[in-house]
Parts: C-alpha cells; sequence; structure tokens
C-alpha cells in the first residue's frame, strides 16, 4: 500500500477518475436544464413505480391475511362438518329405532283390536254349533224314542 506512488496508478490523478467522469460526474454539457427535467422525469417515474409497488405489497399482505383467515375457517367447517355428520348418523340411527318401536306398537295394538273383535265372533259361532248340535242330538234321539214307542 505505502509503497505505491500516485504516478504509478494512474499518473497524478486519482485512480478512480477516469471511470467517474462518464457516469455523471461533470457538469452536463449539451442542454443542461433539459438533461435535469430529464432526471426529474425519472425520478418521478422512480418514484411512481415505488409507490405502486408498495401499495402491491401491502394489498399483497392484506390478502396473505385473509387467506389465513379462510384458510382457519375452512379447517373449522371441516371439523364441524364432521361432528355434523357423526351426529346426524347417530340421530338417524336413534330415529330408525323409534319408527321401529312405534310400527311395533301400532301392529301389537291392530292384533289386539283383531282378537278383541274376532274372539267373541269365534266364541259365539262355537257356542252357536254345540247349542244346534245339542238341539240336533236332542231331536235325533227324542225323534227316536217317539217312533220306536209307536
Amino acid at each position: 500500500r505505502g509503497s505505491h506512488s500516485r504516478k504509478e496508478c494512474g499518473g497524478g490523478r486519482p485512480p478512480l477518475s477516469g471511470m467517474a467522469s462518464p457516469y455523471g460526474n461533470d457538469p452536463p454539457r449539451r442542454g443542461g436544464a433539459t438533461e435535469m427535467t430529464r432526471v426529474n422525469e425519472v425520478q418521478v417515474q422512480v418514484d411512481e413505480v415505488q409507490n405502486v409497488m408498495r401499495d402491491n405489497v401491502s394489498q399483497m399482505l392484506s390478502n396473505y391475511e385473509k387467506a389465513e383467515v379462510l384458510e382457519d375457517k375452512a379447517a373449522t367447517l371441516t371439523q364441524e362438518s364432521k361432528k355434523f355428520y357423526k351426529r346426524s348418523n347417530q340421530v338417524k340411527k336413534n330415529m330408525c329405532m323409534k319408527n321401529f318401536k312405534m310400527n311395533l306398537i301400532i301392529a301389537l295394538v291392530v292384533i289386539v283390536v283383531l282378537l278383541i273383535i274376532i274372539v267373541p265372533i269365534v266364541v259365539t259361532s262355537l257356542q252357536a254349533r254345540e247349542a244346534a248340535r245339542a238341539i240336533d242330538d236332542n231331536q235325533g234321539s227324542g225323534g227316536e224314542n217317539s217312533t220306536s214307542t209307536r
């Protein structure tokens, strides 16, 4: 470092002075006011693009937050739908059992009513047959006695 002189690196000039001048360190040569307005226009455009990008990033973050909320809600809905499905199957089984019991009770009531109606009719008809046989037997045996005595 210390052993090199300025003459060795660039002939008496600072080492980066030749590279800096083409990039705007020298004052503008052609219409200085137009160059500055052009730079200002470009700067305004850069500022506009930055503002648009800031808006886009903030909107993206907002959308990301909304997506997270929606994802949480979707997971909750999935869990709730599974619970609902299980519960609805339980209710369905319970209702089928109640329906079976009700149909069984109705069937038993119908059978009892039919028995109440049919049993007296059958008993009455059997008694009528017995009475008819008894009458026939009495008439048959009494008729033979009356014919044989004559």
